[in-house]
């Protein structure tokens, strides 16, 4: 099993040695090593840290419960540990009682309750430090307006990092009697203690009498500070130890102390902890093999995980570098699960926000992945006053219109969590992401540890039907006035786990929803579905196309496909309607285009034409080259002869009828004009070199010297060569007329026009079978 934690709000972890989830906020690992850090003889659970700071928690019983079902059990806290605004004296902490150490800082605000005890906490990394405002310090620890009577942590060995500040407590005893340079590691960090009320302070008793150097938490011997710092040897001086002996120092890698002189010793490990061993690095997930000269695989490496070395990144991190990192550099993408190198510009990857607002919206143009978080609340439709850390006021955004949310059209990805809180008359459903498919979780809502949060909001219907998965987190939509369609939604579909849980109530209720006629389309299945319309089913019904669900593919225009798949697949391109993939008539009932015979065409070829009322296509008469009908007086040009009516004016008439022969009326064959091309005309053209009146189907076949015409005869002429004088060959088909030949061979006697004329003729014949006349063969 794979356990999950978070970082910032909420980091999930994900390791693969017997995990147990636990989405109330812990992540268990499961292990038998012994004195290594913060395993100890049982599981090890991971809990998720906050970053609410001094935020007031809207339910106040809510809070309580959040903290008890966080903290119950766990032994390690992952980000910071922040009690605030608890007031009833007489509420049960003992779910502190097994945490050994945490990554960030503790911050303890508002807390009344009269005893707080961390029986166990050995040592704050300080990784994340908390201040008031910027011109003050940073607080690994820091307690401020407080009624509590007493801290207790008996175990701290030591703050790796920050301050520590108690400030403003009523009735707070024996923190200042803590060596606080014991604990803190750096030198130069310090201890602050300030008491500005006019009521003194209250009597503390003192410390029992077997605490050294009179340092305690509390009463009796089990609150006596340890120390493993300042009563070492001065050989030790640049660690702790674990005996006044020069020998009895601990391993430099060790921190918080320790039970002997080895890495294995340790209480914490100051850098890494791997399999019991505190070390100052991860082994390498490569070494270098001197042999080989190579760097190779090494099959003792491991990633770096916060303070951990692991055989595996958790699942809904990735690995780069050795590492294992909650996004990618700028010049890497993630795929399957590591940081690779783009080919070519990377796909836009977007930082979050913590609200979003006018004035940062426009940066999510063109975004694919959301690298944290994505807020709409109410501030971002109504306007927005930013406020700095140190509680200044920053720039003031205007108010912003819903619809220029649709700059999160382009993004599939969220790495952290999307909160959706929003009110406005316009904001009427999430649409807006329509392309989301995946919600990481790798940092959480505090409220519920969520991934997908809506409360309160103004939407009534989510439309989020791109979402397929979400991989860590729980699932808050609770008191929206107007939204429907949620509780009908199976959700174990999207959640990555059955330990991720979903917290629905108070939407607007089933049998209101049904009178709006805000239900799902008839298409879905039990499933549910994201809103109305056949788009917005979790899954279909019947037949699913592109996303859109069906009764029958094929009223749509679609196509069931073979192995028994609900699932509809586009016809061929040229079909409208079919029953299988093709444009043949046998699969293609309809065509897009044109039918032409049995199968569907984009367009009709040239040698057809379009009955644009059957949307057919048939074949032009035998005669035509391209035509607009089916007769010879439909034709766009000819095969043969072009036949117009004596009576019409036909250089520029497209009427004509085309023939495969001259009838006896027009028996001239006319090729001097070449926009009209070959015709028969009554009469001889004029300035004619040629007339014919012979059989059918005659060729006649000219054989003429080549002078102008023939460049081959002028090369012979001048290279006075012997040579028989070239000839050229014309045919010329002709229509069946008298058999009288009349020919004017060009000679010295021509004129230009006769030359023109010749070469005209040459220039309209095409290649001609040579046919043997049935009657005579002419030769000139």
């Amino acid at each position: 099993m794979r356990l999950c934690i978070s970082s910032d709000l909420m980091l999930w972890i994900c390791l693969t040695v017997g995990i147990v989830i636990n989405y109330s906020g812990q992540l268990v690992l499961a292990t038998a090593t012994a004195n290594a850090g913060y395993v100890d003889n049982g599981d090890t659970k991971v809990c998720i840290g906050t970053k609410s700071r001094l935020s007031v928690p809207s339910n106040k019983t809510h809070h309580y419960r959040n903290l008890r079902d966080r903290y119950t059990n766990c032994t390690y806290v992952d980000g910071n540990l922040e009690l605030t605004w608890l007031h009833d004296p007489n509420l049960d902490l003992s779910f502190l009682a097994n945490i050994r150490e945490i990554t960030g800082y503790i911050l303890i605000s508002h807390v009344d309750v009269t005893k707080v005890v961390f029986p166990k906490l050995q040592i704050i990394r300080g990784r994340t430090l908390f201040s008031l405002n910027e011109n003050d310090g940073k607080y690994a620890l820091f307690a401020a307006y407080s009624k509590m009577h007493t801290l207790e942590m008996p175990e701290l060995r030591e703050i790796l990092a920050g301050w520590v500040g108690f400030i403003n407590n009523y009735n707070l005893c024996h923190t200042r009697t803590i060596v606080w340079r014991e604990i803190l590691s750096d030198p130069n960090n310090s201890y602050n203690y300030t008491y500005n009320f006019t009521a003194s302070e209250r009597t503390c008793p003192n410390c029992d009498d077997s605490c050294q150097q009179d340092a305690c938490w509390g009463e009796g011997p089990q609150n006596c500070q340890k120390f493993s710092k300042i009563t070492c040897a001065p050989q030790c001086s640049q660690g702790r130890c674990f005996g006044p002996g020069p020998r009895d120092c601990c391993h430099l890698f060790c921190a918080g102390g320790c039970t002997g002189p080895t890495q294995k010793d340790c209480i914490a490990c100051k850098n890494f902890f791997d399999d019991g061993v505190c070390k100052e690095e991860c082994p390498p997930m490569r070494k270098y093999n001197p042999s080989k000269y190579a760097l190779e695989a090494n099959p003792e490496g491991k990633y770096a995980y916060g303070a951990t070395c692991v055989r595996e990144c958790p699942g809904h991190l990735l690995k780069d570098n050795g590492a294992c990192v909650r996004s990618c550099p700028s010049d890497k993408m993630a795929k399957d699960g590591e940081c690779v190198a783009c080919n070519g510009p990377c796909p836009k990857t977007c930082p979050g926000v913590n609200v979003l607002h006018s004035g940062n919206i426009d940066s999510f143009k063109n975004c694919t992945v959301i690298e944290g978080n994505i807020r709409v609340l109410d501030q971002t439709f109504s306007g927005f006053q930013d406020i700095s850390d140190s509680y200044r006021l920053g720039a003031r955004y205007l108010p912003m219109h819903p619809d220029r949310l649709n700059v999160f059209s382009t993004v599939k990805e969220i790495t952290g969590y999307l909160n959706i809180e929003g009110v406005h008359e316009h904001f009427t459903n999430l649409s807006y992401f329509r392309n989301l498919e995946v919600i990481h979780g790798r940092s959480l809502i505090e409220s519920y540890f969520a991934a997908l949060s809506i409360v309160k909001s103004s939407v009534s219907s989510l439309e989020l039907h791109s979402l397929k998965r979400i991989n860590s987190g729980n699932i808050v939509i609770q008191h929206n006035k107007n939204l429907c369609f949620v509780t009908n939604i199976l959700w174990s579909n999207v959640q990555h786990s059955n330990e991720q849980k979903q917290f629905i109530n108070e939407n607007l209720n089933a049998s209101e929803c049904q009178k709006l006629g805000l239900v799902c389309s008839d298409q879905c299945n039990s499933d549910g579905c994201w809103g109305s319309g056949p788009d917005q089913c979790l899954n279909c019904k019947s037949f699913n196309y592109s996303g859109t669900c069906y009764a029958d593919c094929r009223n749509q225009g679609y196509l069931k496909p073979l192995m028994n798949k609900a699932v509809c697949r586009k016809c061929h391109p040229r079909c409208e309607l079919c029953t299988n993939y093709g444009f043949h008539e046998q699969m293609c009932s309809k065509c897009v285009g044109y039918k032409k015979a049995e199968q569907c065409e984009d367009e009709c070829p040239g040698d057809h034409y379009a009955d644009e009322e059957k949307r057919e296509c048939f074949k032009c008469h035998a005669e035509c080259k391209g035509c607009t009908g089916p007769g010879a007086d439909d034709c766009l040009a000819c095969v043969n002869f072009k036949l117009f009516n004596e009576s019409e004016v036909y250089d520029n008439s497209t009427l004509f009828n085309c023939t495969s022969k001259c009838p006896r009326e027009q028996p001239h064959i006319n090729y001097q004009s070449m926009h009209i091309g070959p015709h028969c005309v009554s009469t001889p053209p004029r300035n004619s070199k040629l007339s014919a009146n012979v059989n059918i189907n005659m060729i006649i076949i000219i054989v003429v010297p080549v002078s102008v015409d023939n460049p081959e005869y002028l090369l012979n002429a001048l290279s006075g060569a012997d040579a028989p004088i070239p000839t050229q060959t014309i045919g010329i088909p002709v229509a069946g007329v008298p058999s009288t030949l009349e020919v004017k061979v060009p000679g010295s006697e021509s004129t230009s026009s006769d030359h023109e004329y010749y070469n005209d003729t040459q220039r309209e014949l095409q290649p001609l079978q040579l046919l043997r006349s049935r009657n005579t063969e002419t030769r000139v």
